[in-house]
């Protein structure tokens, strides 16, 4: 099966500094890990008191948008609408707007804010970058850009020989698969090489991590290490408890599920998974749905309905594995590289605190930037 290799630039607090990457699937709209899911919306400043999230730019009228309009200030430095439009457009899934549309419609609004935000944050890491680098008065050099580009493509072709062993790689022609121009990846090459200029002073004094500090940061993170309950599922999403009553007793009676989940399922993904959305843990399942599907007394292969928000759906459980807890020795080596990982980004937090404090936070300008 054809892969997509992913241009992570980097990871910073949760976001990237700026580049690209590629999700592969989305799950289900209630596929979330708990903590992280959409029961939570984080909004930015640009959205207005009735929460109105923003639309993505192939949404928006272009003729209502001046793209060169500044929405926020970070000292010296603009971040203006078109920027976040282009950033937005990086880091957004190329089946996003498939996948939304078996989404209910707050759960969209929740991945439109999430996406905008991250957008924001990346835009104002470069800002702090270029700020801080303008003030140690150091200079990028064409060389320095020219050694991240070739990591870069390195990675690159390392990825597509493994998953095309015998074929030719060209970057011009892996950026366009990507819808990536020449010029866009530049200048994520160029914002990761003032990146590692900026950072590698301190990250490079950071010391491998030791087998005390691996084990103490496993048992401080013993969670990290579980292998948790997991089901291999498939589904049937439908509109209606009526819809979902009508599937359920054609299953019932010995209907095939794939032609079931063909003819009835409302999930765009069913024409090329028959229903099947594998193994999913436990913990990134709705409470309702877990305490079913975890019940010693429900069978293997039986169908069961359930409501999750706004959305009805019938669901067949295919096999179970129980929770797995690791020991320190068998965890040992994720431990050690999670901990150095780990002081990596606390020392980036620190960096970043620092530039945010000398810096100050974006300043809005306005939030309706409309010509």
């Amino acid at each position: 099966m054809k892969i997509k290799i992913a241009l992570i630039v980097l990871l910073v607090s949760g976001c990237l500094v700026g580049g690209f990457f590629v999700i592969k699937h989305f799950k289900p709209s209630w596929f979330s890990k708990k903590g992280t899911g959409t029961d939570i919306i984080k909004t930015d400043p640009t959205l207005d008191p009735n929460n109105q999230i923003p639309k993505l730019p192939n949404e928006t009228d272009p003729n209502k948008i001046d793209k060169n309009f500044v929405i926020y200030k970070i000292a010296s430095e603009s971040i203006t609408e078109g920027q976040i439009e282009n950033e937005i457009l990086k880091i957004t899934p190329p089946d996003f707007e498939t996948k939304m549309q078996s989404t209910p419609p707050n759960d969209v609004k929740v991945f439109r804010s999430r996406i905008r935000e991250n957008a924001i944050k990346n835009l104002t890491t470069q800002a702090f970058i270029r700020l801080y680098l303008r003030d140690q008065k150091i200079s990028i050099t064409q060389a320095d850009i020219d050694k991240t580009k070739k990591s870069m493509e390195d990675m690159m072709k390392k990825n597509f020989e493994t998953n095309y062993p015998g074929q030719p790689f060209n970057l011009e022609k892996q950026l366009q698969e990507f819808g990536v121009s020449m010029e866009t990846f530049m200048a994520d090459i160029t914002n990761q090489t003032m990146f590692e200029i900026a950072t590698n002073p301190f990250l490079s004094k950071i010391d491998a991590t030791t087998d005390s500090e691996a084990k103490d940061f496993f048992t401080k993170n013993k969670n990290k290490y579980l292998d948790p309950a997991k089901a291999d599922m498939k589904h049937i999403l439908l509109d209606s408890e009526g819809d979902a009553d009508l599937v359920f007793d054609l299953l019932v009676k010995g209907n095939n599920f794939e032609e079931t989940a063909l003819k009835f399922s409302k999930d765009p993904q069913v024409k090329t998974n028959n229903g099947k959305i594998g193994w999913i843990p436990k913990n990134y399942m709705p409470d309702n749905m877990a305490k079913i599907i975890f019940d010693p007394t429900t069978k293997l292969f039986a169908p069961f309905k359930i409501q999750i928000k706004t959305q009805w759906y019938v669901i067949v459980v295919s096999g179970i594995q129980a929770e797995v807890t690791k020991t320190f020795e068998e965890a040992k080596e994720a431990a050690k590289e999670d901990c150095y990982q780990d002081k990596r980004m606390k020392a980036l937090d620190d960096f970043f605190k620092k530039q945010e404090a000398k810096y100050g936070k974006p300043v809005i300008q306005n939030p309706n930037p409309k010509k």
